[in-house]
């Protein structure tokens, strides 16, 4: 139960999981293990099970983040042993195999009170900090920021303000991400009006206080929440049951300038409800990907990819077709995912129940073609060879000759695609009244350009 995968470098993956009849006094133990990527495009070779703790409970209470400056991975939970107070422990990794840090205070008692739940951690690099959100025990959500001490491999951790001004929050309905440097938006479903809520805060390095602003309420309230930043386009992506408990994904606009985000635009997954749902930004390329669930006995598994082709506006965007990941195999449990950064690569885990424990992955595009052509008469021909951009260009027109494709057919008629390509078929269905031809082909390499307008 709560799978969580974290990327911890050097094309390692970290599977952390709350594993049930633990043998002593019936408690619930976290463990881990390290997998390698290898060229077959999957984690292998996995190393030995690790014991992280044997007393988290099942109020998915506890999260994993890397510092990657560091190359320490930190694991934040609550202690059932002590009244559910607030610790971490912090980890090494030695190629497969996992330790726990000895020199410092492992763990840390980071909050002393009782009752902690709804844990949320990430570390933010550009600030070299560590962000925890949680609730109290009298129902706030509330902040922490951890910075590494320079004398040991601890942490120390302080209180950054209270997040939601007041509103008692859902246990297991809060998510949370960094946005640019040193600033985190946080989500919520707040109990006593079943409304989404969200609230952004920037960090202060100098004290380690987060300056939280006004909550704002979004939507009907959402369950099984997780986000993503796409830091790229500026684009928040959000994911939960929504509308009777389908899963939807939510899209928003930050604008860094004011920290404020825009109207969030909703899309629905699928017709199925769901308990299975997660998002992460693969940097690679530039898009949010979303896991959910769908179907019913067997529960599957599928992904989708958003393109967002615009920088701030979260409405303009290419959503890709369901992928498959489970095929007719039931997937029971899935908490989050991760990008494998320099692979496009998507990895989630979860409770495969015909399979046993599994992990599943989805290469995603790293480069993506576009065009913005909407007319037969705006294609000119090609360029004579490759370029740069703000490189003046030479382009060969209708009537010459262009030498730098491949694969063409002598004789054979080719037709403008909408990437940029050749093909023997049409390629755009947005070209009304002509179908966009490209040339005959001369040779395997050489295209002859015909004007888009002449008929065979």
């Amino acid at each position: 139960y709560q799978v969580k995968c974290t990327y911890v470098g050097n094309d390692k993956l970290l599977v952390t999981w709350s594993k049930d009849n633990w043998p002593s006094s019936n408690k619930v133990g976290l463990k881990g293990v390290i997998g390698s990527y290898d060229t077959s495009g999957y984690f292998n070779n996995y190393g030995s099970e690790f014991e992280i703790d044997d007393n988290v409970g099942f109020t998915h209470s506890y999260d994993v983040a890397w510092d990657e400056t560091n190359d320490t991975i930190i694991v934040a939970y609550e202690d059932h042993d002590d009244t559910r107070k607030g610790r971490a422990k912090f980890l090494k990794r030695s190629g497969n195999t996992l330790s726990f840090i000895s020199s410092g205070t492992n763990p840390v008692l980071w909050r002393s009170s009782t009752n902690t739940a709804a844990i949320k951690i990430a570390w933010d690099n550009n600030i070299q900090r560590l962000i925890l959100t949680y609730k109290s025990s009298s129902g706030q959500g509330h902040s922490m920021i951890a910075n590494k001490n320079s004398s040991d491999d601890s942490y120390t951790f302080t209180q950054a303000g209270e997040i939601t001004d007041g509103q008692v929050v859902d246990d297991v309905y809060t998510a949370m991400t960094p946005l640019t440097s040193g600033k985190v938006i946080f989500f919520w479903s707040q109990n006593s009006n079943a409304r989404l809520y969200y609230n952004i805060g920037v960090v202060n390095t100098s004290n380690n206080l987060i300056a939280w602003g006004t909550p704002v309420s979004e939507a009907n309230q959402s369950a099984r929440l997780d986000v993503a930043y796409n830091s790229a386009k500026g684009i928040v992506g959000l994911v939960g049951t929504y509308n009777s408990n389908k899963p939807w994904a939510f899209l928003g606009a930050f604008n860094d300038s004011n920290n404020t985000m825009s109207s969030m635009t909703g899309n629905q997954m699928t017709s199925y409800t769901s308990e299975m749902m997660a998002v992460t930004y693969c940097p690679d390329s530039e898009t949010l990907n979303y896991y959910y669930g769908y179907g019913s006995s067997p529960n599957q598994l599928r992904h989708r990819m958003f393109i967002h082709p615009t920088a701030g506006n979260q409405s303009s965007y290419t959503r890709t077709s369901d992928l498959d990941l489970s095929g007719s195999v039931d997937v029971e449990k899935l908490e989050n995912i991760t990008a494998i950064p320099g692979k496009g690569l998507i990895v989630g885990a979860g409770n495969w129940t015909q399979l046993s424990n599994r992990t599943s992955s989805a290469f995603v595009n790293t480069t993506i073609q576009q065009s913005s052509l909407t007319a037969a008469s705006q294609f000119v021909g090609f360029a004579d060879q490759a370029y740069t951009n703000g490189q003046t260009a030479t382009i060969k027109t209708y009537g010459n000759s262009v030498d730098t494709l491949s694969g063409l057919t002598a004789g054979t008629e080719y037709y403008l695609q909408q990437d940029g390509t050749v093909g023997t078929s049409t390629g755009f269905s947005t070209f009304a009244a002509y179908t966009p031809l490209a040339g005959t082909a001369l040779s395997a390499t050489k295209l002859l350009i015909r004007d888009p307008y002449a008929r065979a």
